[in-house]
């Protein structure tokens, strides 16, 4: 069983765009930023942790202590780094490197478009369809008919549809009965406009 297929047999899929998602998708898009891209978490992957941990415990200068004296030495070390990587002030320039989980969730709220994404997904399924049909009717023409399905770029919006790549919009809302797709493309300290809906 190959990974597509076990991620469909655990979470299901989607047949068509006009299937409905509940709301609780984007948390668990949220969740699957955080779990597929650990240095979201971490401030580094976590093969360069492992690597930074391995280097640190062969060097010379620990060479000669216990396991245990030498997990003391390297949590110092590792406590030191991330409080080097870490700031203070909501928007001060981003950083990289491992760190705190604080100076983590700042990095992701303030300076992710992906985070911002998996937020937006869980709004947008919230939103009745009059709203959308309100918000929409701006940039098109609408009858006011049907319902709104909304897919973020998630794991069964990717494994249902077989587009493996980043789609090149960060949401889509469907209305079956009227038969229009909307994507929706957002940007960090983006305005409300026309460039928004592609």
């Amino acid at each position: 069983m190959n990974v597509k297929e076990k991620y469909k047999k655990l979470f299901g899929s989607i047949q068509t765009l006009s299937d409905d998602e509940p709301w609780t998708m984007g948390v668990v898009g949220i969740l699957e930023h955080f779990a597929w891209g650990t240095s979201n978490v971490l401030g580094i992957s976590k093969t360069r942790l492992i690597n930074l941990v391995i280097e640190m415990s062969s060097s010379d200068e620990l060479s000669h202590l216990s396991t245990d004296e030498k997990a003391k030495e390297i949590k110092k070390k590792l406590h030191s780094i991330q409080s080097e990587s870490e700031t203070i002030e909501r928007y001060d320039s981003h950083k990289t490197g491992y760190c705190f989980p604080r100076e983590a969730l700042r990095r992701n709220r303030f300076f992710s478009e992906d985070f911002l994404n998996a937020e937006f997904n869980i709004f947008l399924s919230l939103c009745s369809d009059n709203y959308l049909n309100k918000l929409y009717e701006r940039y098109i023409s609408l009858n006011h008919d049907g319902h709104w399905s909304t897919h973020g770029n998630g794991g069964i919006f990717r494994t249902s549809s077989g587009i493996d790549n980043r789609m090149q919009m960060d949401n889509l809302a469907y209305n079956e009965t009227e038969n229009i797709l909307v994507a929706n493309e957002l940007k960090l300290g983006g305005k409300k406009n026309k460039d928004q809906i592609l």
